[in-house]
């Protein structure tokens, strides 16, 4: 009887569980409202206008209802190629369209092509709109006056280097594969937005003429403004400056096309990556059918949270897959379904896949969790709240809704579908479609295949014997009896607290033989503790979606949320018992272990994502904290007694910081503080060392041999001097002008100039303790490799000597980081971060207020000497990795220092 009586009393307490998360998900839908106002001008051009006057601000969008999908036969990425035309000069100005934004503080500024749109968008001053409006609607009614072949080239250089580098990516082959899958050749979705090199080399000027006149009139284009703009403002400014922008044609549109695949497809493949991957996807109707918009949920209650079925089986009970992943993506004419997993070395693809149908199955015939339904609502939701602080959010959601629902707040119809929705009416879904046929994709590693000298006798045929086979808020501070300090910004009036707090421990605190001990521990926080294994954390994280991020850093670690203000003592009991008590499982540690497995076997087939690591190793020695990196071997000797200890020595409330910003009071915070982490008493004997110093600067070489590159990856840099307010901003500045934006020199000349990379730049990388390092990298074209280093080299040289800073370089840099200021503090978490990283350096709360004036009071005289003093052209350390059969013997003969070959791993090989 007493058994029974439990049974019956969980499931009360679970049923009144997801009764209480659907009302937190009903009364969070209530308060996503988004208003607006339209209009339209004669020429066609939709208007659409979000008033916010929080922030002197305005997100300025411009929606072209043209993609990928537009375009016809033998010209495959020209779509995409001509956004990148969109950002040269036009008949009535010279220059690249950034630099008046850049100038004026605009944030956030890009251009994106998909299948079915291209927008271009920023962020600016709302004394800035009318410069933004004239730009807009200048490249829209006169680019042609400047579209030259010579900018055509350039441009298709730059998005020929875009493709490289997106192929030199692991896994990178499997989104044209799936694409042929699914898509029939005639289909618009069959080919990739960024297309083939052939289509891009026969691009010619009159495609561009006609390709502008056919999209890019006024009337297949949404204009979006959100912000500090009212309708009447709105209304005078578009017509005056785009009244006269030419119409455009009329445009006939696919509306629908789902594709249908007869008979399962199954294909394999092979790629330089550390394990096997396997990909199956589900055609589903376009974006505007109830089905995929509900296909979120039935991808939730399936694989996207730990504690549902897929993941739960594949990772955690039966721990053959190291990772599970699922979308569900609409479009205007089809979407897909995909499921992505990754398999545990050692493990047969087709065991896991045994377990996927059979998982599958079971779902369609049982149906989804209520439990877990309710929490991916609310977690929605949630997402919907938060994303209403942002301006260009709220545009984008506008946006995307006129041009393809015809419905600006389409985005409601979809959060209402989400709300409604019952685990029947997703079961019933997820047989409509995951019942039909799918194709699926298996990539398997490269085998590691060699020759080897036989010693045959080529001179002579063998005889045949026999055949064989800013302003900041008020920021307040307390301390708690147990010396855990408390930092709160009161701020907003939505009701969500967001907390960081910050432990002061991280890798530096690493003992030698285990280099990842701090990563581990904080991200084992979550995976179970004295209370909860790590499946029934989960599941209370999720009744009030509560999903912590949890990280180490070098000097620091943290933990951090965001929370409705409702559940925020709770999430702090949560966050006490996940910091005080964790247990850190064998079973979770082995997944660790095979995840970094995983990696160094990546490593070792594409060391190009590890030439930064590798880069501080050279520079800091192998024995600092920056330049350890893993072995298997210690990967094989990791324990969990290891991570025991480094808690119980780091881990305590005397050596923690609560950071919190929301719509709280310091009283209500520190109330709420107190009842979780009050009764914790311990004190930390932390072993956390600074940073210190690097080995000193010595012209020197690195090369790491990746077989068949067709990019190499190059740093060069050295280190500097500890970071010191007093000369930070100095170098803020030389920075940006050598390679800290999009203008900078260094980028000018790889990417604009000579089109021989995606991308280029320059950082100074800041530790709270210890030397700094200066660098510039890229990725580069193989056959570029040697050029580029020497086009690194000159630039630096001449920076320092012949060719500084100039004055309208230096106000460029300058103006943009003071005007762009308000759109870096438009959310609490930009102001929550701000305040934890001044803290940690040692500055004031609110130091970021003073940033235009320190800005302003360095000369033109302070960042010439100042980087003289800092950059030391002859000392530099370089990383190069590529295909060395291409590049060693030329980069060899630039005798720019002292040439070592290493591994992946950092070990020397000759």
């Amino acid at each position: 009887m007493q058994s029974a009586y439990k049974s019956i009393f969980m499931v009360v307490v679970m049923a009144l569980l997801a009764a209480a998360t659907a009302r937190a998900a009903d009364d969070i839908a209530g308060q996503v409202e988004i208003e607006y106002e339209s209009f339209r001008l004669d020429n066609g051009l939709t208007v659409l206008v979000h008033s916010d006057h929080s922030v002197p601000t305005v997100f300025v969008g411009m929606w072209y209802g043209v993609g990928s999908a537009d375009e016809p036969d033998s010209k495959t990425g020209f779509a995409h190629l001509f956004e990148h035309l969109m950002f040269q000069g036009t008949a009535n100005r010279d220059g690249e369209f950034f630099t008046p934004f850049t100038k004026a503080g605009a944030t956030g500024m890009n251009g994106t092509t998909s299948e079915d749109r291209t927008n271009y968008y920023a962020t600016v001053p709302t004394g800035a709109l009318d410069m933004a409006l004239w730009m807009e609607s200048d490249r829209m009614s006169y680019l042609l006056g400047a579209v030259t072949q010579d900018a055509l080239d350039e441009q298709r250089g730059v998005v020929q280097n875009e493709k490289r580098q997106g192929e030199d990516r692991p896994y990178s082959g499997m989104a044209d594969r799936v694409r042929a899958g699914i898509y029939p050749v005639d289909h618009p979705y069959r080919h990739s937005v960024i297309g083939s090199m052939d289509d891009l080399d026969g691009a010619s000027l009159e495609d561009v003429h006609e390709w502008f006149e056919q999209y890019y009139g006024a009337s297949n284009v949404v204009l979006v403004l959100s912000g500090d703009i009212s309708l009447e403002t709105a209304r005078e400014k578009v017509q005056h400056y785009f009244a006269e922008a030419p119409a455009g044609v009329a445009l006939v549109k696919q509306q629908q096309w789902i594709p249908s695949i007869s008979e399962n497809r199954i294909e394999m493949m092979y790629d330089r990556v550390g394990q096997t991957r396997i990909s199956r996807t589900w055609v589903l109707p376009g974006m505007n059918h109830r089905d995929t918009m509900l296909m979120y949920l039935v991808n939730e209650t399936l694989v996207g949270n730990k504690n549902s079925p897929l993941y739960n089986k594949l990772v955690d009970d039966l721990q053959i897959a190291t990772s599970v992943q699922g979308y569900a993506n609409g479009r205007l004419l089809s979407g897909e379904y995909n499921l992505t997993i990754d398999v545990k070395p050692g493990v047969d693809p087709a065991q896991v896949l045994d377990v996927v149908d059979e998982v599958i199955a079971e779902y369609l015939s049982a149906g989804p969790s209520s439990e877990i339904t309710e929490n991916a609502k609310l977690g929605v939701n949630m997402y919907m709240l938060g994303s209403l602080e942002s301006k260009s959010t709220v545009g984008r959601f506008l946006a995307e809704g006129q041009l393809f629902s015809g419905d600006p707040l389409a985005v409601k119809t979809e959060i209402e579908a989400l709300n409604t929705a019952t685990t029947d009416e997703l079961q019933t879904i997820a047989n409509r479609w995951l019942s039909k046929n799918y194709y699926q994709l298996t990539v398997e590693p490269f085998p590691e295949l060699q020759s080897t000298d036989a010693g045959v006798d080529r001179l002579s045929i063998p005889e045949v014997t026999e055949v064989s086979g800013i302003n900041f808020p008020d920021i307040e501070t307390a301390t708690l009896d147990n010396g855990m300090k408390l930092v709160v910004a009161r701020r907003g009036s939505i009701p969500l607290v967001d907390v960081t707090i910050r432990v002061e421990t991280g890798n530096t605190a690493n003992p030698l033989d285990a280099p990842g001990t701090a990563n581990a521990v904080f991200g084992l926080l979550d995976k179970g503790t004295k209370k909860f294994d790590a499946n029934e954390l989960a599941a209370a994280l999720d009744r009030i979606a509560m999903n912590p991020r949890t990280g180490a850093g070098t000097e620091r670690s943290s933990f951090g949320y965001r929370i409705l203000r409702t559940h925020l003592d709770e999430s702090f009991r949560f966050a006490a018992e996940m910091l005080r008590n964790p247990t850190f499982p064998d079973d979770e540690l082995d997944k660790i272990k095979q995840q970094l497995l995983a990696v160094l076997a990546t490593i070792e087939k594409n060391p190009s994502q590890f030439a930064g690591s590798l880069f501080n190793r050279v520079i800091y020695g192998e024995e600092s904290p920056l330049g350890m990196v893993w072995t298997p071997k210690l990967v094989s000797d990791f324990s969990v007694d290891t991570l025991r200890q480094f808690h119980a020595n780091e881990v305590a409330p005397d050596n923690m910081t609560v950071f919190m910003i929301g719509d709280i009071s310091l009283d209500e915070a520190r109330e709420s503080v107190e009842r979780a982490f009050g009764g914790w008493k311990a004190v930390s004997a932390s072993s956390r060392k600074p940073v210190g110093k690097a080995n000193a600067p010595a012209a020197r070489v690195i090369l790491i041999d990746r077989p068949g590159a067709v990019q190499s990856t190059i740093i060069a840099g050295h280190a500097i001097d500890p970071y010191d307010p007093d000369v930070s901003t100095e170098l803020t500045l030389v920075n940006g002008v050598f390679g800290g934006t999009f203008e900078s020199r260094i980028n000018m000349n790889l990417r604009e100039d000579k089109s021989w990379s995606y991308g280029a730049g320059s950082r100074v990388a800041r530790n709270t303790s210890g030397d700094q390092t200066f660098s510039v990298s890229t990725s580069v074209q193989s056959d570029k490799t040697m050029e580029s280093m020497q086009e690194i080299l000159r630039e630096l040289e001449e920076y320092v000597s012949t060719r500084p800073a100039t004055a309208e370089e230096v106000e460029r840099i300058k103006l943009n980081r003071t005007r762009s200021l308000p759109g870096s503090f438009s959310s609490n978490r930009g102001f929550l971060s701000s305040i934890v990283t001044s803290d940690a350096y040692g500055l004031p709360f609110d130091y970021a207020e003073g940033t235009a004036e320190r800005l302003n009071a360095v000369s033109l005289e302070d960042v010439i000497e100042r980087a003289r003093s800092l950059i030391q052209p002859d000392q530099l350390t370089w990383v190069v990795v590529g295909d060395l059969e291409q590049i060693e013997d030329k980069i060899r003969s630039l005798n720019y220092g002292d040439v070592e070959v290493w591994d992946g791993f950092g070990n020397l090989l000759r």
